[in-house]
């Protein structure tokens, strides 16, 4: 294991944060922070699967180099550690559009069969099962990373968001506007 150094932890602190708050644009996911911290530590998997899980996002707003970065980074972080599962969940991510739902499905499930607290796979699994019809299941893996996020405080609008939606579609009209307002 690398010795400890705060400026990579920073960036690896900051890059998260960046992640977690789903802005659109270039380097707005903490890709920038991710890229820098792979150069401080070329030989760590986790920074790796960091900076492909930010691109992974990226490919989501059409931003350019963005899913070859994604799959360049993911190549290297499981090249290093062939169980890093932001590297695994950043696949799934970008092939999801290739693969047939229940292949993205069976990736993400992988992941938290090895990391059942990972935030990435169970935001990402609980959007595809809310879009394929399993609401019930939905829901307990999106309020999963809502109860984990208030518990380290650290709420973003990503997640709040989507339960706003989900109550919404749920016919829970009072809840979703109450969750709305929350986000305010």
């Amino acid at each position: 294991k690398p010795p400890a150094d705060p400026r990579f932890d920073a960036l690896i602190d900051e890059g998260l944060q960046a992640l977690r708050a789903e802005w659109p644009g270039k380097g707005r996911q903490g890709v920038d922070q991710f890229r820098e911290a792979v150069q401080l530590q070329p030989r760590n998997a986790g920074a790796w699967g960091l900076l492909a899980l930010a691109q992974a996002a990226e490919t989501e707003y059409g931003v350019d180099g963005a899913l070859q970065g994604s799959q360049d980074a993911a190549r290297k972080a499981l090249d290093l550690d062939e169980r890093e599962p932001h590297a695994k969940v950043a696949q799934a991510v970008v092939q999801r559009g290739v693969d047939p739902w229940h292949e993205t499905e069976r990736k993400l499930r992988d992941v938290l069969k090895g990391d059942p607290t990972n935030r990435w796979a169970r935001i990402r699994l609980g959007g595809l099962l809310q879009a394929s019809g399993y609401s019930r299941e939905s829901s307990e893996f999106s309020e999963s990373v809502v109860d984990a996020d208030g518990k380290a405080s650290r709420m973003s609008a990503g997640p709040l968001s989507r339960r706003a939606f989900r109550l919404w579609i749920d016919g829970q009209d009072d809840e979703a506007y109450r969750a709305a307002q929350y986000l305010s």
